[in-house]
């Protein structure tokens, strides 16, 4: 199947759905490069995420989605993504934060050697610019400060470079030595400092001059959230 053919194939679901191709974008959460790669069925750089949030928004299962994607309807094409993890996903896994009792300024990150591992793809990890992997780690989140974006024991995936730039109203993960790890947006303003915002909309900004950025350790920017683990 040609990228024309898909194309005209992923329209069809799109006018069953009363979607434009922007609407489709917006409504399960993708970018325009995410569209491309399924349009060229480039199933190497579409991760399971991108497949099963745009099956959703059309309302049809991944297989189906799948299928219009491939040549041979019958073939389950999410499985070579899958075939071999250590080499086309990076493996992520769980810590938390230690602070060193004389320098508050400076962690350890704790493995948690019998949680679950999160697999993110290579391909993935060129897309956001993260050229090393090595960098990433998964935290769990306690609290509803960023709900309903993210939950109450939910996991996120950050890289962890605490000298990254600050970009406004991109979520950042941090932690200090009352409250553990914890995740907001950041926004710097003018004056210098920092405002903490929650997208919880009961949940006030929290202002941090410069003297008291010095309370937290900034671990790094939040690029992926993984829901919570159902008991």
């Amino acid at each position: 199947m040609n990228a024309k053919e898909t194309y005209q194939s992923l329209n069809t679901l799109l006018d069953s759905n009363y979607l434009s191709r922007s609407e489709l974008i917006k409504k399960a959460n993708i970018s325009d490069l995410e569209f491309e790669n399924l349009l060229s069925c480039n199933l190497d750089c579409i991760s399971a995420r991108v497949i099963m949030s745009v099956a959703s928004a059309l309302n049809i299962s991944a297989d189906t989605l799948l299928s219009v994607l491939s040549e041979k309807a019958d073939e389950k094409l999410i499985s070579p993504i899958y075939s071999d993890p250590d080499k086309q996903f990076v493996k992520i896994k769980r810590y938390d934060v230690l602070f060193d009792d004389k320098d508050s300024n400076k962690i350890s990150f704790i493995e948690h050697r019998y949680d679950r591992e999160i697999l993110v793809s290579g391909c993935y990890c060129k897309k956001m610019g993260i050229n090393s992997p090595e960098n990433l780690k998964c935290f769990k989140i306690s609290g509803d400060f960023m709900s309903p974006l993210i939950c109450n024991n939910d996991y996120v995936i950050v890289e962890c470079n605490a000298q990254l730039p600050i970009i406004d109203g991109q979520i950042y993960a941090f932690a200090d030595k009352d409250h553990g790890i914890m995740v907001r947006r950041f926004i710097s303003p003018l004056h210098g400092g920092l405002i903490l915002r929650s997208d919880n909309p009961s949940v006030d900004d929290v202002f941090l001059s410069k003297d008291e950025m010095k309370s937290i350790f900034i671990i790094g920017k939040v690029i992926e959230r993984s829901g919570c683990v159902l008991e």
